[in-house]
């Protein structure tokens, strides 16, 4: 995989799931925002991955789950939304979704993003660099000391039914592609989440701490595991070692 490219492709037979694309919007496309289509099919990943999680429900229950989906996005998403409508004015940013190239009309990249709904979304992420600290303490790492930025996977989910067949390997490795291969990778994930807690685990993240979040679903509260590896292109390296499809990628370049 190249960084700073539009995205990968995965032929048919290259990996356990078939053909895949792995869409990485640049800047271009990052600062027109999204069309209203694909907003909507982030939120929709977002919703089903987490309302069918097993993890979910065995941590808040089935009831708190019900009366989550029921409120409005906007009051009972705030972190998605917070992430997603941040990451088109910060330029460290990397939207990422893995979408079934089945109905992609004029591939390998249309001129506008919305040209690619035609087609399943069937995975989203989101991840960015960071640096932490008070705001003063942010503004001097951001300036004068890059080598304290770390790279953040803030959200990779996929459609329960595509769930299985590696595709948030795909989305994870597409995310980390964007971004300074020597920089620390951190992420979050509920305690209750175990198996992705040992997926990680495998790929080079460790525990380095842990918070009660009572700011997801409404009414619930669980304990959020922070991990973090040794840097972006360690974990690359091993996903691309266990998975070794992932280096079979094709990019997809930009149309001038």
């Amino acid at each position: 995989m190249i960084k700073d490219t539009p995205g990968f492709h995965y032929a048919e037979g290259a990996a356990p799931f078939g053909e895949l694309d792995i869409v990485l919007p640049h800047s271009r496309e990052l600062g027109e925002g999204l069309s209203t289509e694909a907003q909507r099919a982030a939120e929709s990943i977002f919703d089903n991955a987490w309302s069918k999680s097993y993890w979910l429900a065995s941590e808040v229950g089935q009831q708190a789950i019900d009366e989550w989906l029921k409120t409005p996005y906007g009051e009972n998403h705030p972190n998605l939304m917070r992430v997603t409508s941040r990451a088109f004015t910060h330029p460290k940013q990397n939207l990422t979704y893995a979408v079934k190239p089945d109905m992609i009309p004029d591939w390998p990249w249309p001129e506008r993003f919305d040209a690619v709904v035609a087609a399943e979304i069937v995975g989203f992420g989101n991840a960015k660099l960071e640096v932490s600290g008070n705001p003063v303490e942010r503004a001097i790492k951001w300036l004068r000391y890059p080598e304290k930025q770390y790279v953040n996977v803030a959200n990779a989910n996929v459609r329960p039914r595509w769930q299985g067949r590696h595709i948030g390997v795909a989305l994870m490795h597409g995310l980390l592609s964007g971004f300074p291969e020597d920089r620390p990778a951190t992420t979050y994930v509920a305690r209750s989440n175990n198996r992705l807690l040992q997926a990680l685990s495998a790929v080079g993240y460790q525990e380095t701490g842990s918070q009660p979040r009572s700011d997801l679903i409404p009414g619930a509260t669980f304990e959020e595991v922070r991990l973090q590896a040794g840097s972006a292109g360690e974990v690359r390296d091993r996903l691309a070692r266990r998975f070794s499809w992932l280096n079979d990628a094709e990019t997809i370049e930009p149309v001038s």
